[in-house]
């Protein structure tokens, strides 16, 4: 059985470029079915992977506020996954298993914390 990752990508619009080799690496992990959602805080995203759910928010609510909306949002859509994983939208993941990888750690320290 596949491992079901909702991944939340927050983002203020003003890094495009980093955020578009972010979603790059998300979209690029193996191992795990992965869906996301992008919240823009404070603006609205212009950097979204194809099928990614999308939240704008009138004011920048702080990084809680919007990762917890977007994760809001995932539930929202039903089906959600087992796994909830935040993106900053300036960083990257350096190999296509960081989250299949994380799973099975999770899996196997059910009380540890990432």
């Amino acid at each position: 059985m596949t491992p079901r990752v909702d991944v939340v990508v927050l983002t203020m619009g003003d890094r495009p470029e980093e955020e578009a080799h972010a979603q790059q690496t998300l979209m690029a992990q193996t191992g795990v079915q992965v869906r996301v959602c992008v919240v823009g805080n404070g603006c609205t995203p212009q950097v979204v992977p194809p099928g990614a759910l999308t939240v704008a928010l009138p004011q920048n609510i702080g990084i809680p506020g919007g990762r917890n909306v977007g994760a809001d949002a995932l539930r929202a859509a039903g089906a959600p996954a087992d796994y909830v994983f935040f993106l900053d939208n300036d960083a990257c993941l350096p190999r296509p298993d960081v989250l299949v990888r994380l799973v099975a750690a999770a899996d196997e320290h059910p009380d540890a914390a990432y």
